[in-house]
């Protein structure tokens, strides 16, 4: 609840004056507030709306993020009644739906690795500028555990080969015999179990032909920059 709302609920019993004193608000700004109430219960209807309409979309292919079914959506619409991307990404965020790259998701990788390893310090992390790893936040957390941030240069897949040659191995070997899932759980399943197989048993050539976690318990300064 709103401090705003808390003296409306409260306006019957009390003077807003000192309803406004005790939580800080100055009463022009309340009476502001309370004037826009009509153009707030607008925007809230419409956003209802627009939420049923993304869940329509999302129904039909739940693989679908805010652009494409932005994309969707505005198929076929005229030009005033076309909806932008940002507006359908926060009402997918507030309804739970397509769940995406946030912030918390990748501090939490971040501090599974330091838990997993005992350290990070003097690990460097290369990411590209998604906002999830250029917030105030995950800066704040890379320097509280000794991480140095890197970012490759803006539209460039080849400042982060690497990366790319990761993702294009796990597409072609999770996707070798389908095309899809039924849902979105299906799929992360899938993908952790690729993943602790990678980690675990797969042998892999740069590795001369053993698996990651085998390769890096052999591993000396000696040995050490060449898996860099």
């Amino acid at each position: 609840m709103s401090r705003f709302q808390f003296v409306a609920d409260h306006c019957d019993a009390f003077e807003v004056k000192w309803l406004c004193a005790i939580v800080e608000v100055a009463r022009s700004s309340f009476y502001a507030w309370l004037a826009g109430a009509d153009g707030r219960a607008a925007r809230t209807a419409a956003d209802q709306a627009l939420r049923a309409r993304i869940r329509a979309v999302h129904a039909g292919d739940n693989t679908y993020g805010a652009p494409r079914i932005t994309a969707e959506l505005n198929d076929g619409v005229l030009e005033g009644d076309r909806v932008n991307h940002k507006r359908v990404a926060r009402v997918m965020r507030t309804a739970g739906i397509a769940d995406n790259m946030r912030t918390e998701l990748v501090a939490d990788a971040l501090h599974a690795a330091d838990a997993l390893r005992g350290t990070l310090s003097g690990v460097v992390f290369h990411a590209d500028h998604g906002s999830r790893y250029t917030s105030k936040d995950f800066a704040q957390l890379c320097d509280d555990l000794g991480v140095t941030q890197s970012m490759g240069g803006v539209g460039s897949n080849a400042d982060n080969a690497l990366a790319e040659s990761f993702n294009a191995t796990l597409k072609r070997e999770i996707l070798q015999d389908r095309s899809s899932w039924p849902d979105a759980a299906t799929c992360r399943r899938e993908v952790f179990r690729w993943l602790v197989r990678c980690n675990t048993t797969r042998r892999h050539s740069h590795c001369r032909y053993v698996s990651l976690i085998s390769y890096e318990r052999t591993l000396t300064p000696a040995t050490l920059p060449q898996a860099a």
